[in-house]
Parts: structure tokens; C-alpha cells; sequence
């Protein structure tokens, strides 16, 4: 195994000379280990690390043994250590976000303060062949682009993943061949988590039909990330000479310098240069586009990229709603990207109007305030089968949270939303519903969503879609609630 991480390091280069490095420390198999490797690079490559353990105050005595042995390992080899106790049950409850996710944004959040105290260069981390495996069957089953299939990344910015050419299986017999002890958490046997299930339940399955699926699985990742790196470039360098870009009242062309931090006012794409390009890099393009408007890539999905490209064969003044406020619109010969406009009543422009796209992720971390009024606020919660315990509220709702599988967002109506109506999985188009419950026009203008791209989860204060009712099988519940600001 130690030869294999090694020759590893040496294609890639992820430690360096001169480096200071921070090595998250659970006392786990996987991070025992990473400590061991990072011992034995030493000899071949100058640098430093210290150990960081995050207790995460979750699993009571035992998560405090496990601080204790972690400091004691660290003591008996000589490694720096750092020790931070953190409340993550309290930082779930504060964000309305899962007990898990707190307590990834709380370690990552002692790795930097751990990285700032030993001016560290880089963060190592115990990921190996396993968890990429079972990450790149979670994206999968949730969703994903090619993209989600590159699995995990050995580099990431300042953090690394020494271990990541290495199995679950071949770590642990090197600990045993060295007679090293590491610490066992017991909440690796909690299958109510999504990945706990998929690594105690669906690997173990695959491992029965070749036990070489993890390395197989790791080297389909790699190769995935080759080519998505090589379209992605080559996606950007067909379709760059598209754009003109708005900054600071100056139209510039994508190669001339920006400040990075700004994002560009307006964007238009030559229509005629888009649609001769070959599809798969004419999708990455507009992915990439999109991302440059919005000032992030998060919560772009498949779906807005797609209404963005319809646009390059659709007539004149069609236009599309988009997240981040944005707005595409068809002109002569260019789309014209930019924040949404209100009209006014002879179709002029009225002052600029963001409109509300707010992610699951933002209404987790704290309640948004519509310009109705009103307020909304979510929370994941877990579920006992007890289905008398769903409230019969007109404003707060439960869904099953593990039918979600891709972007949620809250907005308004677009072309294509629908519904599921019946247990059948029969569906509705949106505009449909609001005609056979006689909804206004201006009702309909007005009326709030809560959508996974374009099936619509729930008409606020109207009906939720029976794709996402909750049963007596569901897991984890996600609790929508709004209510009228004072």
C-alpha cells in the first residue's frame, strides 16, 4: 500500500518542498493512516504537518476518547497537534441543515483556523478509493452531469487527498501488518444516512461482483476528469469569440482583462456562433456562461441550461427567467443575458427588478422574506413512520427529503412546470392547474414555488405535488414553513 501512495505522490506532486501541511485527524482507520503516510514522505520530501482533531460533540464519551487518543498519538510520534471542540447538533438546529453537513463545515472551518495558527500551506485530507467510489453512487443516484462523475478530486484549491489511489480494504490491513489501533465511530452503522447506506449496503454488494469495483470505479473518475477538463477548455476556447461583456458601462470581449471579482452587467452571445457549435461543447459553454452572469455555478443545473439554449432557435423577444435574478432574452442576432427588467405598460423598461430565485441551501441557512410579505423558512428533519404526525397545515408542508434529487429552488412560474397529481405519477402542466382552479392571471404573476427544476414540489398556499408526499418508508422529511412578516 505505502508503495502505491507513494508512487502516487510522485505522478502528482500534491506535497511539495517547503510545504506546512494540516492533517485532519479523526483517530479513524483512514486518518491513522494518512499521519503514517505523511511520516514516511517526510523522508523523501522536506516539509512539515501537524495533526488537527475536531471533536464534533455528538457522540458524548466517546467522541471525547477519541480526542484523547488522537492527542496521544500525535504526542508519542512528536507531530504538532491541535485540539477544537465544536457544537454541531447546535449548528444543524441553527441552520435548519443536517447533522452531517454541520459537522463537515465546522471541521472545515477548524482546518482553517488550524491552517491560519501553523501557517500552513495545504490540508490534507484521509479520503481514499472508497469514499470517491461512493460518492461518485450518490451523485449518480441523485443526479448528475458528467461533471458529478469525476468523483473526488485528489486537489481541490489548498486541500489534498494523499490516500485517494488506496482501498478501504488495503488501509486497514496496512494498519494491521503495522499493529497500529485507531478509533471506530459508531455512527458509521447509522444507515438513516445516505452514504452510510451506500457504503454498508450497496458497496459490498458490488465488491461480490468484481472485488476490484473500487479501483475500477477510481479509474473511471480519473479518466471522466480528463475529458471533462479537456471539453470544458476546449468548450470555452470555441465560444468565447461569442461574447460581449458589459463592465462598468465598457463592452469587452473575453479576452481582455477584468477584474475577476465583478460579474459583467450584461452578456450577449452571437446566436449564429452558439448554434453552429458541436452540442456537447455548446452545453458546457452556456454552463460556463451562465456561471460568469450569476457569479457562481451553484445551483445551475441541467435544466437552465437548457432554457437558455433553446433561446438560440427561438424568435425574436422570446425570453427565459433564470436563477440568481437573471433574465435571457432573444434578440436579432445576439441572447442577451442580464438581471430580469420589469415592463411597464407599454413595454418599455421600468427600474431593474431582481426576481427572487432563492436555493434549498440558502432557505436552510435562514429565513427569506418575499416582496409579499412573506416569510419562509426550511428545515430537514428526521421521521419515524408515523404519518399522523404530518401537519395539516395550508402553510407548512412535508416532503420527503429523499426524493429530492436534483436543484430546489424557490421562484416564480416558467414555461414547462408541472406537477404530479395522482399516486400513478400523472402530471400536470402548471398553467393548467391555475386554469381548472380558476388562479388569475395576476394570481398566477404573484404566486410562489417551490421546485426541483421543473416539477413543482408545492404552490405555496395551494396544492404539493404527490411525487414528494411522505409515507411510511421516508427517512428524513424536509418542513417548509411561511408565514406573514410582521
Amino acid at each position: 500500500m505505502m508503495k502505491k501512495v507513494l508512487e502516487y505522490q510522485r505522478q502528482l506532486g500534491l506535497i511539495t518542498d517547503g510545504d506546512r501541511i494540516v492533517a485532519g485527524f479523526s483517530g479513524g482507520a483512514d486518518s491513522v493512516c494518512l499521519l503514517l503516510v505523511l511520516e514516511e514522505l517526510k523522508k523523501q520530501y522536506d516539509f512539515s504537518f501537524c495533526g488537527v482533531h475536531v471533536e464534533h460533540g455528538i457522540r458524548g464519551e466517546e467522541s471525547e476518547a477519541d480526542a484523547v487518543f488522537a492527542e496521544s498519538f500525535c504526542q508519542e510520534r512528536g507531530i504538532p497537534f491541535y485540539l477544537y471542540h465544536v457544537n454541531a447538533p447546535a449548528k444543524a438546529k441553527m441552520e435548519g441543515i443536517s447533522l452531517e453537513e454541520a459537522a463537515r463545515k465546522l471541521r472545515y472551518e477548524c482546518f482553517e483556523q488550524a491552517r491560519a495558527a501553523y501557517d500552513a500551506t495545504k490540508v490534507a485530507v484521509a479520503h481514499h478509493g472508497d469514499d470517491n467510489a461512493e460518492t461518485m453512487l450518490f451523485h449518480m443516484i441523485r443526479g448528475t452531469g458528467v461533471h458529478g462523475m469525476t468523483g473526488i478530486r485528489p486537489e481541490r484549491g489548498q486541500i489534498i487527498r494523499p490516500l485517494l489511489c488506496v482501498t478501504r480494504a488495503e488501509i486497514e490491513a496496512f494498519l494491521a501488518s503495522q499493529q497500529v489501533s485507531y478509533c471506530v465511530d459508531s455512527t458509521n452503522g447509522d444507515v438513516t444516512y445516505s452514504r452510510n447506506r451506500i457504503r454498508s449496503q450497496v458497496m459490498p454488494q458490488l465488491l461480490k461482483i468484481n472485488p476490484r469495483a473500487v479501483e475500477h470505479m477510481t479509474s473511471l473518475s480519473q479518466q471522466v476528469e480528463e475529458l471533462y477538463d479537456y471539453v470544458s477548455r476546449s468548450a470555452w476556447e470555441a465560444g468565447k469569440g461569442s461574447l460581449k461583456l458589459l463592465y462598468g458601462g465598457v463592452w469587452l470581449t473575453a479576452d481582455e482583462p477584468t477584474d475577476s471579482l465583478t460579474k459583467p452587467a450584461e452578456i450577449r452571445i452571437a446566436k449564429g456562433h452558439v448554434a453552429a457549435m458541436e452540442p456537447v461543447l455548446q452545453k458546457e459553454f452556456l454552463h460556463q456562461v451562465l456561471g460568469l452572469a450569476a457569479g457562481s455555478k451553484k445551483d445551475i443545473g441541467a435544466v437552465h441550461v437548457v432554457a437558455l439554449r433553446q433561446l438560440f432557435f427561438a424568435e425574436t423577444g422570446k425570453q427565459s427567467s433564470l436563477p440568481y435574478g437573471l433574465a435571457a432574452t432573444v434578440g436579432y442576432e445576439d441572447v442577451v443575458l442580464a438581471k430580469e427588467q420589469e415592463k411597464d405598460k407599454d413595454g418599455g423598461r421600468m427600474s431593474e427588478k431582481l426576481v427572487c430565485h432563492r436555493s434549498l441551501e440558502d432557505i436552510l441557512k435562514a429565513s427569506v422574506v418575499l416582496e409579499n410579505g412573506l416569510s419562509v423558512t426550511a428545515k430537514i428533519l428526521d421521521f419515524d413512520g408515523d404519518l399522523e404526525k404530518i401537519p395539516e397545515k395550508r402553510y407548512t408542508k412535508w416532503f420527503d427529503y429523499d426524493k429530492i434529487k436534483g436543484t430546489v429552488l424557490l421562484r416564480k412560474r416558467v414555461v414547462g412546470d408541472y406537477l404530479i397529481i395522482n399516486q400513478k405519477g400523472n402530471r400536470k402542466k402548471l398553467k393548467e392547474y391555475f386554469i381548472h382552479e380558476k388562479i388569475s392571471r395576476e394570481q398566477r404573476e404573484q404566486t410562489w414555488l417551490l421546485a426541483e427544476d421543473s416539477h413543482i414540489i408545492w404552490i405555496i398556499g395551494h396544492r404539493i405535488s404527490e411525487g414528494y408526499k411522505v409515507t411510511t418508508d421516508t427517512k428524513q422529511i424536509l418542513e417548509v414553513r411561511v408565514e406573514k412578516e410582521n
